[in-house]
């Protein structure tokens, strides 16, 4: 399909979905304000709350919380700095969690990655923005290159790694990879002992 044919259908499926009513679990009936795709719904409560980032799925059967339902707001605040290793090695914790298929990570080198599903982030699945699709490595992070894992120790990983500053090869883990002087290197006019 190609994409004129695919954005056509999103938007006849808008004109057609716009407004419908549903009754939500909580008992409360929601209205369709906003449609873009499958994923992307925007309801609006009989009360005048808004909802934004659900399934149109989610408002057929109901599943769509209430903003101030205290079950589901403490639900996302209880999953909020939650923190997994990736498969890539790497630590990644939740900074929004909006639902159980709209979670958005952040990587411990600062990417972020929006819209995985909290059973991709348990697992580890949570393929790193500049990480090869087949191959993890060689990944950039701290300015340093990880050419592959070395070994774990007390739950923390060790990297077979070099500087892409002063060219320094070394087994470290990603907080030794923060900590890192280069040595004998041109910094801001100066050169560091």
């Amino acid at each position: 399909m190609s994409v004129i044919s695919a954005r056509h259908r999103v938007e006849n499926l808008s004109r057609k979905r716009l407004g419908i009513t549903s009754r939500a679990k909580n008992g409360m009936e929601m209205t369709i304000i906003g449609y873009d795709g499958e994923r992307e719904v925007t309801v609006k409560f009989e009360d005048g709350a808004i909802v934004s980032h659900r399934g149109y799925r989610e408002f057929v059967e109901g599943d769509i919380a209430h903003p101030t339902n205290t079950v589901a707001r403490r639900l996302r605040l209880n999953h909020i700095n939650e923190t997994n290793r990736a498969n890539c090695g790497l630590m990644m914790k939740i900074i929004a969690y909006n639902s159980k298929t709209n979670v958005d990570v952040a990587f411990e080198d600062g990417i972020v990655k929006r819209g995985i599903t909290y059973r991709s982030f348990r697992t580890g699945e949570v393929a790193h923005p500049t990480a090869p699709k087949n191959r993890p490595f060689p990944i950039s992070v701290y300015g340093f290159t990880l050419q592959t894992k070395a070994y774990e120790y007390n739950t923390e990983l060790n990297y077979i790694c070099k500087c892409n500053r002063c060219g320094l090869r070394d087994v470290m883990t990603t907080d030794e990879m923060k900590k890192h002087i280069c040595k004998g290197v041109a910094y801001e006019g100066r050169v560091l002992d």
